[in-house]
């Protein structure tokens, strides 16, 4: 959210395998509207952590942090007597 400067944890789904992708999920309490790029890293189980240049994956496997622009906007109003 600050383009790499600094790291969050993120909560998981449980993995299928060893090689699968995992579902993320990060709680942003009270984010502000604005354009923001958002990056992902991963670390394997030994604590070695992703580097950030892009490579493809051969012959030892892809490389490079995702990368996705966000805009947040105000959040739409709650109606009146439902749950919000």
């Amino acid at each position: 959210m600050d383009d790499g400067e600094t790291w969050r944890d993120a909560d998981f789904e449980p993995s299928l395998s060893d090689y699968a992708w995992v579902i993320w999920r990060l709680a942003w309490p009270n984010p502000m509207p604005s354009k923001i790029a958002v990056l992902a890293r991963s670390t394997d189980g030994t604590g070695a952590v992703q580097i950030e240049r892009k490579k493809g994956n051969q012959p030892s496997g892809a490389t490079g942090y995702h990368r996705i622009k966000v805009t947040l906007r105000e959040p739409l109003p709650t109606p009146a007597g439902t749950a919000g």
